[in-house]
């Protein structure tokens, strides 16, 4: 079932900048922030259970809609 799945792979190279920005911007680790990149150059949302992380971003009006904290409509 996994393989069927409709997965793409994203080179880190293409995201690591923008990860970069976001991390000094927001005060958080570059780890979790490629993700975020990631969510914001496909036009989605990255879903976490990461409450501190979802804290942090939601106070950025402009990346609030890229994030969805797990549990939550």
């Amino acid at each position: 079932m996994l393989r069927a799945a409709p997965v793409l792979l994203v080179p880190l190279e293409e995201l690591i900048e923008a990860a970069t920005r976001l991390a000094v911007t927001l005060d958080h680790s570059v780890y979790d922030c490629l993700y975020l990149a990631l969510a914001v150059r496909e036009h989605t949302r990255l879903v976490t259970a990461d409450q501190q992380f979802a804290r942090v971003v939601r106070e950025d009006k402009t990346l609030s809609d890229h994030l969805q904290l797990l549990g939550e409509p």
